[in-house]
């Protein structure tokens, strides 16, 4: 009895050294993973942290549906459109606002329906947080990194590590690291794909993708509202609190408005099935919002184009629709005296 008594206490010690190797080894993957795959926009945040901004923040809706050129122009105050990716769980993006952001900036968060329906984390972000998105990680308090290292799939972590071998990764981490010699291509890094204020470069039509092959409705309310007696997801009255938490420690202010949309009648057709859950979401996420102590401005019919205006997507416009959605969003802001144009 006694040899299995003082065998539980080596056990729990050899488990805890085990799970601090893997951390201090996931923390090091990252670190080498990331060298070749700085982010622009980060960049454009962290190099204007110190001056007042406009920062539009959702995913890729807000990625291709706002031109923050004109944002910028209008009201002469610094945009940054850091709009990426709706794969990315908003507590990353709002973590990684908090470490750049003060008073006086307005953070514009048009958020896609899945950030309030089920805001859940998925393999392709896992597999990407040793590489392009790793500011996302870089960027979480020291608590919340160890809670997503024991949340990702181990699968992404031995994927991240045989591709780092392979590419030789790690002897252009010593250069960066130790010697501060950049790879080539390090400040390119989404130049291919990005302008200078962080919008789609738009050069040509993206190729339609299968998502416009699930009915509008479906596809952005991420096809039905199952539970009508529980519509807003834990997971987003959660970073509700986390956003009151950033609001009063920087003294920014956030305001929520409807994401951009092209393209039939149906997507906002409350006659079709789960019309009425559908509606019924709509006017839960604003009253909950503005309950919370935050503005939620304008309504779903500006953000929203038929279906000529569809780029790849039912959340990507085309150049035309995106800079006529931006002007209404101007007009909104300047109408609910949130920006107001810096006269000369």
């Amino acid at each position: 009895m006694n040899k299995y008594i003082s065998f539980i206490p080596k056990l729990i010690t050899s488990i805890i050294i085990v799970l601090s190797l893997y951390i201090i080894a996931f923390m090091l993957l990252v670190d080498i993973g990331s060298v070749q795959f700085q982010s622009y926009k980060n960049t454009l945040l962290l190099t204007n942290k110190n001056i007042e901004k406009i920062i539009i923040e959702s995913g890729s809706n807000s990625f291709h549906g706002i031109n923050s050129s004109l944002i910028e122009k209008h009201f002469k105050k610094k945009t940054i459109n850091l709009a990426e990716f709706a794969g990315v769980p908003l507590k990353l993006k709002l973590y990684r606002l908090s470490n750049a952001i003060k008073k006086g900036d307005v953070i514009i968060l048009p958020l896609e329906y899945r950030y309030y329906l089920g805001d859940t984390t998925i393999d392709m972000f896992y597999d990407g947080i040793f590489f392009g998105y790793s500011h996302y990680f870089k960027a979480l308090p020291f608590k919340e990194k160890i809670i997503f290292i024991l949340n990702t799939p181990i699968k992404s972590t031995i994927k991240a590590t045989i591709k780092i071998i392979n590419k030789k990764y790690i002897k252009d981490y010593i250069l960066a690291k130790f010697k501060n010699i950049q790879p080539n291509g390090i400040k390119e890094q989404g130049k291919l794909y990005v302008a200078d204020n962080g919008d789609f470069d738009f050069k040509e039509p993206l190729a339609e993708k299968d998502d416009l092959k699930i009915p509008c409705q479906e596809y952005i309310f991420t096809k039905s509202i199952i539970d009508k007696n529980n519509i807003i997801n834990p997971i987003f009255k959660d970073n509700i609190e986390l956003l009151k938490n950033i609001k009063n420690k920087t003294g920014a202010e956030f305001v929520f408005t409807y994401p951009v949309v092209a393209g039939a009648d149906d997507c906002y057709n409350f006659d079709n099935k789960n019309g009425k859950e559908f509606k019924n979401f709509l006017s839960s996420i604003k009253k909950y919002i503005t309950n919370n102590g935050f503005k939620f401005i304008g309504n779903y019919q500006d953000s929203f184009f038929d279906k000529s205006h569809t780029m790849d997507t039912w959340f990507h416009v085309l150049p035309e629709a995106r800079d006529k959605r931006t002007k209404m969003l101007i007009h909104t802001l300047e109408k609910e005296n949130i920006i107001s144009p810096i006269k000369k």
